[in-house]
């Protein structure tokens, strides 16, 4: 009986133990497609949800994007209390209608805004309302748990579409199959989903829309704008995106002279296309423009020549006019552009890009021009389009490629402190820092800022409680693309001083962190190479010794490499470190091992030095 008792008593209190862990509960969602005919198309969403703390509070604030080709009606958002009692009821009208439009961004996208403000938890939610498309490329993908720490109860989906259609689903991360059944001239199909725990935030490096199931939707044939397209195969969709943007461009005669004349000077065709590179950066400015089909069409080259401004597309476009002027055959490549952004999926033909730039094959070798950039280099690839699948674009034969990334050499931190030591524990420290790969692209910031936010910043970039930048100065070099920095530095009591002796806490000059111990869900995603070699080295005050540091350390893994060596002398002390993680996914076991690495790492890394008086 007592056993009895105490599972019965485990089976009542299950519910409450589940919303502890919730910020929301999802009572029913459900969203109902009608499609009847490439790019018309009808969306019904309904959604009832409660808000259980302040944490929660985010999911009540409602938003939703438009643009000419989508047009929302029939709106109703409703709030009640945690006794049932109606707090408000919001219709269409109350919505504030934004315009995404501002600097460097022209766009007839925008989005509805409703934040009721109301803030006393618990509260529940319900809303519903349709868009009607007259346009579109593919349905968004379809989510279930759409964030962490959220209960729910029911989740569904349904597609109606014409039996003559095409159209195809694929279902990933664990995604249930749809039903499907066809009549009347339509076919249907429906997930639903219904009792779902909360999942906490677990995995690093790796976002929610890669943890869990999705589903992604498309019909082969689409429309958008009036133009017709198709999914059936990257080429075909490659096919309509150079239809899309086919035209007889016009350059001015100035600017062809110029270009000839560019070419003319080179043989040799990386300094060519470099050359041609900057010339069209040194005359033009990003701007994103999304008018109409301004997310796939681009401005002509002429327009873009003569203002001098353009988007990613309109300044690839221009940058592969100017390059076949020059004679140099040039490929359109789009791409979802980001530092940590979902992986495309090669096996689903669909829209998932929101960046285009330019490749020029060379030998065996391809050169790759990010466009809308005033100040990066030619071929280089830093985070926000390297590694990756892409989309190249070529008349009847585009493909996926992938795009290059930096290897443990290439992607280097090389870092010299010199810390010269008062009585007092006051410092100068003096630190020259050479970076490549992916992190010569930090540079750019100084480019773009002016001193004053450049100051600041750098007041930002030291974990001293307190100090002062006594000089800074920066060097981007783009042939060796390395960016090099130096500090000088005044930091007042960075040694503790305790009666005679000082202590130098190391844990400043750390360049790892730890890995949590209590995450269930052991995997770790390095999205890049990585590697610092640092050179610490400290001059005593006089009359000091050395009376505690740290012992040499070596330590070789799969995943990386850790090494530290001391070196002493009456003078001081030095530390050479160096640190080699290498990318990829690790999970089980390999986890498990990163951990423990990681962490003895960091134990090691935060050590303390010890000095003494000889008086």
């Amino acid at each position: 009986m007592k056993l009895a008792g105490f599972l019965l008593l485990i089976l009542l209190l299950r519910p409450i133990l589940l919303i502890s862990q919730a910020n929301i509960t999802v009572h029913q969602e459900s969203l109902e497609y009608v499609i009847k005919r490439p790019g018309d198309a009808n969306l019904k969403v309904t959604k009832s949800f409660t808000v259980h703390n302040i944490k929660g509070l985010e999911s009540a604030v409602f938003t939703l994007y438009h643009d000419s080709f989508r047009k929302l009606k029939n709106f109703k958002f409703e709030m009640t209390n945690d006794r049932g009692e109606r707090i408000e009821v919001y219709n269409i009208r109350d919505l504030l209608d934004l315009s995404l439009s501002g600097y460097a961004n022209v766009t007839d996208s925008r989005v509805y805004l409703l934040d009721s403000k109301y803030k006393k938890v618990p509260f529940r939610v319900h809303y519903t309302y349709e868009m009607d498309f007259s346009g579109f490329i593919s349905l968004d993908d379809w989510q279930p748990i759409k964030d962490f720490n959220t209960i729910i109860e029911e989740s569904k989906i349904s597609v109606k579409y014409p039996r003559d259609m095409t159209f195809e689903v694929m279902a990933v991360l664990g995604m249930k199959e749809p039903e499907t059944y066809c009549d009347d001239g339509f076919c249907h199909f429906k997930i639903e989903y219904k009792n779902i725990k909360p999942i906490s935030k677990k995995r690093y490096d790796e976002p929610l829309r890669d943890q869990t199931p999705r589903l992604l939707m498309k019909s082969n044939d689409f429309q958008l704008d009036g133009i017709d397209g198709s999914l059936a195969s990257w080429k075909s969709f490659g096919d309509w995106y150079l239809k899309l943007n086919r035209r007889d461009e016009q350059i001015t005669p100035k600017t062809r002279s110029d270009v000839e004349n560019i070419r003319n000077s080179f043989d040799m065709v990386p300094e060519l296309v470099d050359s041609v590179y900057k010339y069209m950066q040194s005359r033009t400015r990003y701007i994103s423009i999304q008018l109409g089909v301004g997310g796939f069409k681009s401005l002509p080259a002429e327009e873009v020549d003569t203002k001098g401004y353009g988007d990613c597309k309109a300044l690839t476009n221009y940058t592969q006019e100017l390059l076949s002027i020059a004679g140099i055959k040039s490929y359109q490549v789009l791409v979802m552009a980001g530092s940590n952004v979902p992986r495309l999926i090669e096996d689903f033909p669909s829209n998932q890009f929101n960046h285009v730039f330019l490749a020029v094959p060379h030998e065996n070798d391809t050169l790759w021009l990010e466009c809308t950039s005033q100040t990066m280099p030619s071929d280089y690839l830093g985070s926000f389009t390297d590694d990756r699948k892409v989309l190249w674009v070529d008349q009847g034969n585009s493909q996926i490629v992938k795009t290059p990334y930096y290897s443990v050499e290439q992607n280097l931190v090389l870092e010299h402190v010199k810390i010269s030591l008062t009585e007092n524990g006051h410092a100068k420290i003096e630190i020259k820092i050479t970076k490549g790969g992916n992190y010569f692209e930090e540079g750019q910031s100084y480019l773009y800022q002016a001193t004053e936010e450049i100051q600041k910043s750098n007041q930002e970039k030291f974990s001293f409680s307190q100090y002062s930048i006594d000089h800074f100065a920066f060097e981007m070099d783009q042939d060796s693309l390395l960016l090099k920095e130096v500090y000088v530095l005044n930091v007042p009591s960075f040694a503790k001083k305790y009666g005679s002796r000082l202590v130098v806490d190391m844990k400043d000059f750390v360049k790892t962190s730890r890995i949590s111990a209590n995450t269930s869900d052991h995997f770790m995603r390095l999205l890049r190479n990585y590697q610092v070699v640092q050179t610490i080295e400290i001059i005593f005050p006089e009359n000091h010794i050395l009376q505690h540091a740290n012992e040499n350390l070596s330590i070789k893994k799969e995943f990386g490499e850790y090494e530290l060596k001391v070196k002493r002398s009456p003078q001081g002390v030095q530390y050479y470190k160096k640190l080699i993680l290498k990318k990829g996914d690790y999970s089980g076991d390999e986890f498990i091992e990163l951990q423990e690495f990681m962490n003895g790492v960091f134990k090691n890394e935060i050590s303390k030095i010890m000095l003494s008086s000889k008086t």
